[in-house]
């Protein structure tokens, strides 16, 4: 389990209310999860990167 930056989950919930698709949404929530879990929150590992591919179960909690 990782917490996404609050500018990020700002940025989630605002395409979400603006009837974004969970297609459209995977792109952020990958970079999000990205940013906060993979690169610790900093330059760490900058050049990786997450893709979301056959997703069987995702729980986000706001």
């Amino acid at each position: 389990m990782t917490a996404v930056s609050p500018s990020y989950a700002a940025r989630i919930l605002e395409v979400q209310e603006h009837g974004a698709t969970d297609e459209e949404l995977q792109p952020l929530l990958a970079e999000a999860i990205t940013e906060s879990y993979f690169r610790e929150g900093g330059t760490a590992r900058a050049g990786l990167r997450a893709d979301f591919r056959d997703i069987e179960y995702l729980q986000i909690d706001f």
